[in-house]
């Protein structure tokens, strides 16, 4: 590596502020406590198998190694057993369940 290649590493690896790491972890719970009232709610076990993934890919976040869509999509089916048309219907039951939570209590987010 040239010299002008590591300083731009060096640059690039900086500490986010303590305040933003408790700000993202407290929201992090947020997130995990909906997803268990949605779980409480859901009926069918694709649906159940489906948050279940969701949850423990937001256990994991710090160990993944992509983070765009398609890369939760493939973590979430993999963790859950399900195949793309399963899961691509569980998540639209979840999407609904969430809409009618965020509808229903104001302060959800």
């Amino acid at each position: 590596m040239s010299a002008d290649d590591k300083m731009a590493i060096a640059s690039a690896q900086i500490c986010p502020a303590p305040e933003d790491i408790m700000i993202q972890a407290e929201f992090r719970d947020e997130v995990k406590q909906v997803l268990f009232r949605i779980k409480g709610m859901v009926d069918s076990k694709n649906d159940v198998a489906c948050v279940e993934a969701v949850i423990t890919v937001f256990n994991n976040l710090d160990q993944l190694d992509f983070l765009n869509k398609r890369a939760i999509f493939v973590y979430v089916r993999d963790i859950s057993g399900l195949n793309s048309k399963q899961l691509s219907a569980s998540m639209s039951t979840i999407r609904k369940m969430y809409r009618e939570l965020k509808a229903n209590v104001p302060n959800l987010f």
